[in-house]
């Protein structure tokens, strides 16, 4: 009797560890699917490659560090009462900007507004998920809609580099359809929709 006692609390237990499990992997699954989708809706309804994916040809090379996206990134250009823990606050031409995990804000009537990094602006580390490519013999580092090239150990904030192709821009950039071609405009640099592998890319057509 004893020994069926201790048989049946152990199911007991076997059974709720099994269920536990089971809710365990249903999470990981919807986040999967959730990091999927928001990939895949930025890219025409495609997933998004992952170490050496890019194109290459025409002078132009690019890959990008490890799968990426922006789906859990705030929207460029708005303004938020509280942001994430910053790693570093800087002022720059009486500015003062505040930086984490590649994005840049900046305080304005008390709030901050995701903004675009400084021109000229230098760091030692670049944000983790960049898109290396190179450009007439330039070699670029983009991320969230900032371009960097590498200058004396570090890495300066650069123009939009014209005829560069990137492979995802922020939420917030103004959207306009003239004659079936999609253009893009974000902080004053113009992008138009282009396919590359099969997957909708960002050309820089104006700076």
């Amino acid at each position: 009797m004893k020994r069926n006692n201790f048989n049946s609390k152990n199911a007991t237990k076997s059974f709720k560890l099994t269920k536990v499990a089971r809710i365990l992997l249903i999470l990981l699954a919807l986040d999967a699917a959730i990091s999927f989708n928001a990939d895949a809706q930025r890219h025409g309804g495609r997933g998004f490659g992952g170490y050496g994916h890019g194109y290459y040809g025409g002078g132009f090379s690019m890959s990008r560090f490890r799968t990426y996206n922006y789906g859990y990134y705030p929207r460029w250009g708005y303004f938020y009462d509280v942001i994430p823990a910053y790693e570093l606050q800087f002022l720059l031409n009486g500015v003062t900007y505040y930086y984490g995990n590649g994005i840049y804000y900046r305080s304005e009537n008390g709030k901050y507004v995701v903004t675009a990094a400084p021109i000229g602006y230098r760091t030692k580390v670049l944000p983790k998920n960049c898109l290396q490519f190179t450009l007439d013999n330039v070699t670029y580092y983009y991320d969230f809609g900032t371009f960097y090239t590498q200058l004396n150990g570090q890495y300066e904030v650069v123009r939009a580099p014209l005829g560069a192709v990137i492979d995802i821009l922020p939420d917030g950039a103004d959207k306009v359809i003239i004659e079936g071609q999609t253009y893009y405009t974000l902080n004053g640099v113009q992008y138009k929709a282009v396919i590359r592998n099969n997957q909708i890319w960002y050309e820089v057509i104006k700076s």
